[in-house]
């Protein structure tokens, strides 16, 4: 029983919490690894403005698509959302994807200085490393939150069926 209220206890605090902990285990990959990627970047000549790019890219239209449907699913006056509004799930997605959208936004103004300065870190550790590992810490969120709102998104919708 001890175990099972454990197992409770980290999956609400890992429902709760994603972003952080994505955030967190991105920051520290890319604190370990930082000297690995950036080798392998410089040695094979990789676009790393067109990385910063695709973030920008990828957080722009997810956040733009999580908003609409965020806005839709509020003021919608279709009977399956006037019945969802007042389910647990439907609120929980709904802080979701409100997370989700906040995190994009920030992904998505953070890459725009990634895109204008594009570092070129090298092996050794320095300011430029950090900025790059912050930032790859703050995608690792990103996509973490919004994995998070869709999937619940999914479940939402399937028992909608």
């Amino acid at each position: 029983m001890k175990i099972k209220r454990l197992l409770y206890r980290v999956w609400h605090f890992e429902e709760s919490h994603n972003a952080a902990i994505w955030f967190v285990l991105g920051l520290v990959a890319a604190l370990r690894f930082h000297a690995l990627f950036f080798e392998c970047a410089n040695y094979y000549d990789w676009e790393r403005q067109t990385i910063y790019s695709s973030a920008f890219d990828f957080g722009g239209i997810y956040t733009a698509f999580l908003f609409a449907f965020y806005t839709y699913s509020i003021s919608s006056g279709s009977d399956f959302f006037v019945k969802a509004r007042n389910t647990k799930i439907f609120k929980r997605m709904i802080v979701f994807v409100k997370k989700a959208i906040v995190l994009g936004f920030i992904l998505t103004l953070a890459s725009i200085p990634m895109m204008i300065w594009n570092p070129s870190p090298d092996r050794t550790f320095n300011t430029d490393s950090l900025i790059v590992c912050l930032w790859f810490a703050l995608a690792c969120a990103s996509l973490a939150s919004f994995w998070q709102a869709t999937r619940l998104f999914w479940v939402f919708a399937k028992t909608a069926e």
